[in-house]
């Protein structure tokens, strides 16, 4: 099973503010071959801080490290922007570097999450 990049950010993105702590999830595919990926955050509610770092490895050994952080502002009512920055290392150990920045908003109870991602190259997803 492939995690991509994609999936790992939005993980950071979409983090609920106050959650701490380390989950590890793993993954089995049909083969029978299993991915295991371990997540550790951390939240520091005085600087309005959060740190998370996962590390995947992969059937054949070889793993891949994501680390980033990024902080928020609170604008009442449940709502929140935050921003920040992305390390990733992938399983072959390319280092990519990535911006985060999104926002978080509450109406009528149903919370909506959005964010975009810039690439050191300046694309965007």
């Amino acid at each position: 099973m492939k995690l991509s990049i994609c999936t790992v950010i939005a993980g950071l993105l979409l983090a609920t503010p106050a959650w701490a702590g380390e989950t590890t999830r793993t993954f089995t595919g049909e083969n029978g071959k299993t991915t295991t990926s371990t997540t550790s955050t951390t939240r520091n509610a005085a600087n309005n801080a959060v740190n998370r770092s996962t590390t995947t490895t992969y059937p054949n050994g070889k793993t891949s490290n994501t680390n980033g952080s990024h902080t928020y502002t609170k604008n009442g009512n449940g709502n929140s922007t935050y921003s920040g920055d992305v390390t990733r290392t992938n399983r072959n150990g390319e280092t990519n570097n990535y911006k985060v920045d999104g926002q978080r908003t509450r109406i009528d109870g149903t919370v909506t999450k959005s964010g975009t991602v810039t690439g050191a190259n300046g694309n965007q997803g």
